[in-house]
């Protein structure tokens, strides 16, 4: 295939699943309340429906991994839009719904934080500039940091051979069958690339915005005030990660050290409606709240898996389709139940084995389906090295798959 080909078949993927967005965007962009809920609630269909269409045809699965994912925000806004428009509340347009993503909760100011803020003078053109220096630096860093551990983590995925698929991971769990060691301990290595993959989002962020922001600070230092502003307010978002390595609970480890990044949509979207269904039970309403909002989850990653792959791959091939829902069910009922004391207190050192061992042995319902699919083959960070394959071999559970 010619690079025009390649190139046109990725467009028929993108520029078809862009089409319910942009007529959402054209019936929404005035905030007029003309378009009924009916209309707007088809084209949310329509949404989710069309990158499952290709079939996984058109692109390849990082191309369907990405149009899916962004059908998920979208989608998620768009809900999010229409449930404020219909309780009279301000609405923010479908397509900022990750503005919001990892920011801090808002704290109540007192008068005197009210008036120094106020009060608060502009930057100077000098500091701005600084500000940015120290910015890209950071980003650059942080990239340098990421290097060797990516070079390790995602050669590990290349190079080393799969642990056995048959039976599927399900089986061997719920049939009380025998774990063994080394199927754990590569996927607890595949679980931790994925996460890394993650934290490498905000840091090309803050890259990428840096080096415009230093382009302006250079060439149009007088335009430069806003743009300084939007990335200032970035970096002093929290991490998307918390220290992941110290969760006491499970319950610690989704609620507070995980990224939020879909916290805001899904409370709006499942736990509040949920909760709000039992006023006389707020206990139950809390942890039905939660596992509607597991459940969501899980059917978001199911539904990014079901484009990646094509339908007919999905519910044809064991250890697919429903993989994901389960992982995230499991995590559900983990985060309910260490929420609600339902075990007794335990030294913290205990806590935190207990936590690593649930999340040891459930990861592989989450990792498993993407392992049957190859996608750890073609682990990578675009210019990222990958020196260090030829000498991951003794690292490997199962062997490498360069020593064949």
């Amino acid at each position: 295939m010619t690079i025009a080909y390649l190139l046109l078949d990725k467009l028929k993927l993108y520029s078809s699943s862009t089409i319910p967005a942009l007529l959402f965007y054209i019936l929404t962009c005035k905030q007029s309340h003309d378009t009924s809920n009916a209309i707007l609630s088809a084209i949310v269909l329509l949404n989710f429906v069309v990158p499952i269409t290709h079939n996984g045809a058109h692109g390849d699965k990082i191309d369907h991994s990405v149009v899916a994912t962004m059908a998920s925000y979208l989608g998620f806004g768009m809900i999010r839009y229409m449930v404020d428009r219909h309780q009279g509340k301000p609405t923010v347009p479908f397509y900022r719904v990750l503005d919001t993503w990892n920011q801090r909760p808002d704290q109540p100011q007192s008068s005197e934080e009210k008036t120094t803020s106020s009060n608060q003078q502009p930057l100077d053109t000098s500091t701005m500039q600084s500000n940015t220096f120290k910015w890209l630096m950071l980003g650059i860093f942080r990239v340098l940091l990421s290097m060797p551990v990516m070079a390790f983590l995602d050669g590990f995925l290349r190079v080393c051979n799969e642990p056995p698929l048959d039976p599927p991971y399900t089986s061997l769990m719920f049939s009380g069958q025998s774990i063994p060691i080394p199927t754990l301990y590569y996927h607890a290595i595949a679980s931790i690339a994925l996460v890394m993959h993650l934290v490498l989002v905000p840091t090309v962020w803050l890259v990428i915005h840096s080096l415009k922001l230093s382009y302006l600070a250079l060439f149009s230092p007088k335009t430069m005030s806003s743009y300084h502003d939007e990335v200032a307010e970035f970096v002093q978002r929290p991490p998307l990660f918390d220290r992941l390595w110290l969760a006491s609970s499970v319950h610690d480890m989704w609620s507070r050290r995980w990224h939020q990044i879909f916290r805001s949509a899904f409370r709006d979207i499942a736990y509040l409606p949920i909760r709000r269904l039992f006023p006389k039970k707020p206990m139950l309403g809390r942890a039905l709240g939660v596992m509607s909002v597991f459940i969501l989850s899980g059917l978001m990653h199911d539904y990014i898996l079901l484009c990646m792959v094509g339908y007919q791959q999905y519910i044809s091939v064991p250890g697919s389709m429903g993989m994901q829902t389960t992982f995230f069910l499991l995590q559900g009922l983990g985060t309910v139940i260490s929420n609600h004391h339902a075990i007794p207190k335990m030294p913290r050192i205990l806590a935190r084995l207990l936590t690593f061992l649930f999340l040891l042995y459930t990861a592989p319902f989450f990792i498993e389906p993407y392992i049957r699919i190859r996608l750890n083959r073609i682990a990578r960070v675009p210019g990222y090295p990958q020196t260090l394959d030829p000498y991951l071999g003794p690292v490997c559970p199962y062997g490498s798959r360069l020593d064949v």
